[in-house]
């Protein structure tokens, strides 16, 4: 201890003593010492880096390759229930071949080389583990099928909404299959051990609503901020028009009949002559992509709670008659005409044909609430009967919000039963 003080010492002294006598040497000898040092840092910066790389590309390469192992094949066209909705001509005929489909004019030949991926987001603020229960999986509130065509190398990514309606599987605490109902798509993960059962599960219910269930209605989330274009400078509405282009995209992809958009809240601060400009510029903007793509949209009408925009069958049709566009249609969501104090039938009698889909429900009579048909005071047994002595014989959807999200397939199947029942009684259908 004691030598090592002294040369602890002795190395202060001598640079004290050089300081004195030679100063510029002091400090090319510092800054080359921290030059060397810098140097070092870097090689083992530079050196830490090449490893992380390294394994990155080992750990990709892995993946890959157990990727690519594990992916399950596409069923063979001629094995799935695809609807082929035009026949091949003679011409057309004599050149066709095996698992060849003709859909809107174009013909088709299946891709059995896709890669599709389910990314899905639970409704848990901890992280994904094993429940013991197997009913308390978590529900799948975000669903994005991605699909990966190794050809070009394009990528498309689908949303499936977390509300739609499709045949899930039951189990019980123990795993045991019990049945199949109708419920919202997202609760299906829910009957699952939380990890890979539940996932399981989850694939299954995605792949059965592709190959087997018709999408009629395809409605993107957008009345709010920042995705009203009714709202906001020329920049949000851009923002908000480009999001439900692709909303459109989505909507078609998904094989839907139309995608559904409403007009959200104007600011109080504009003229109604500027908010019906603001709205027939967006829908011809949308409407002209529509046609575009060849998807049609549809435009609903809301309670004067939820906008001041758009709330009567009067508005919609001045509105359909401005834009002028044989891809955007009107439909009615009963509950509003019941508030705005007009008839549903007003809907059919002044857009005939234009009026395509129904939003079907009840109400309390005094707010834009939606309650399950029968709850509330609207007489439906009867509004069915009209509707279809008029003539209409689109698609209707039953809406249920908020207000059943705790339990949402079991009040789902309590008000499809309801109407179903109404139907068979022989009071209305459409």
């Amino acid at each position: 201890m004691l030598t090592n003080k002294k040369n602890r010492r002795d190395r202060v002294a001598n640079l004290e003593k050089s300081q004195i006598l030679d100063p510029e040497k002091v400090k090319r000898d510092q800054k080359r010492k921290r030059k060397v040092v810098a140097l070092s840092v870097l090689a083992a910066i530079t050196g830490l880096l090449a490893a992380a790389f390294a394994a990155f590309l080992i750990v990709g390469a892995i993946g890959k390759a157990n990727l690519r192992s594990n992916v399950i094949a596409a069923p063979k066209l001629e094995n799935a229930p695809v609807v082929i909705e035009l026949q091949p001509t003679e011409e057309e005929s004599a050149g066709w071949k095996e698992g060849w489909v003709k859909y809107n004019g174009q013909i088709y030949a299946y891709n059995e080389d896709i890669l599709t991926f389910l990314v899905m987001g639970i409704d848990k603020n901890r992280d994904v583990k094993e429940v013991e229960e197997g009913t308390n999986g978590g529900q799948a509130d975000a669903l994005f099928l991605v699909v990966l065509n190794p050809h070009d190398n394009s990528l498309s990514v689908i949303g499936i909404n977390r509300n739609t309606m499709t045949d899930i599987s039951v189990y019980d605490d123990n795993g045991a299959y019990v049945n199949t109902i109708k419920a919202q798509i997202a609760v299906q993960h829910g009957f699952g051990n939380g990890v890979e059962e539940s996932c399981e599960y989850q694939v299954n219910a995605v792949q059965h609503l592709f190959y087997e269930m018709p999408v009629h209605v395809y409605t993107p989330e957008h009345n709010a901020y920042p995705y009203n274009y009714m709202i906001g400078d020329s920049s949000q509405r851009k923002e908000a028009v480009d999001y439900l282009k692709t909303a459109i995209e989505m909507g078609k992809e998904m094989g839907a009949e139309y995608t559904l958009i409403s007009t959200g809240h104007a600011e109080n601060t504009i003229s109604r002559r500027q908010i019906q400009e603001r709205l027939v510029e967006t829908l011809r903007e949308l409407a002209e992509y529509a046609q575009q793509i060849q998807e049609p949209v549809l435009l609903e009408t809301l309670t004067h709670f939820e906008t001041n925009v758009c709330t009567n069958a009067n508005d919609l049709q001045e509105v359909l008659e401005m834009v002028d566009s044989q891809y955007l249609y009107g439909m009615c969501d009963v509950v509003v005409p019941s508030i705005e104090g007009e008839s549903v039938m007003d809907y059919f009698m002044k857009l005939g044909d234009r009026c395509r889909h129904l939003h079907l429900v009840d109400c309390d009579g005094n707010s834009e609430t939606h309650v399950i048909p029968g709850d509330g005071e609207l007489p439906l047994p009867e509004l069915l009967e009209e509707i279809q002595h008029f003539g209409y014989h689109d698609t209707a959807t039953i809406e249920l919000v908020t207000a059943y999200i705790r339990e949402p397939y079991v009040y789902a199947k309590r008000a499809h039963d309801r109407v179903r029942q109404m139907m068979l009684e022989g009071k209305g259908g459409c």
